[in-house]
């Protein structure tokens, strides 16, 4: 599409029910700086599920207990299988519709 586009300044509370973060960096700083985000998508849209795609390895014992965190969708750091593991974490991904993913 050529020429300017219409986007959305703002988002119902409403009309939000899932939203999707990726953060595909494997470190735990990364992991760790993402309570912010989290929290305040939570306070955002109280009624919205967040599904987090992530490459921390432990990410799932840190994150899911956040407000709002449905499921954490583990992407392959390292190790052998790695090819195969990315694939079925974005065919996890890719199974939900998202009302906004970032």
């Amino acid at each position: 599409m050529m020429g300017p586009r219409d986007y959305a300044t703002s988002l119902s509370t409403t009309v939000v029910s899932s939203v999707l973060v990726c953060r595909i960096n494997g470190r735990l700083g990364n992991t760790i700086f993402l309570t912010p985000l989290i929290n305040r998508i939570h306070e955002l849209f109280p009624g919205a599920t967040i599904d987090l795609a992530m490459s921390y390895p432990q990410a799932a014992s840190l994150l899911k207990k956040q407000p709002g965190v449905r499921q954490i969708i583990s992407f392959p750091h390292k190790g052998v299988g790695m090819v195969w593991n990315y694939f079925a974490a974005v065919r996890r991904t890719r199974a939900t519709v998202y009302d906004v993913g970032d």
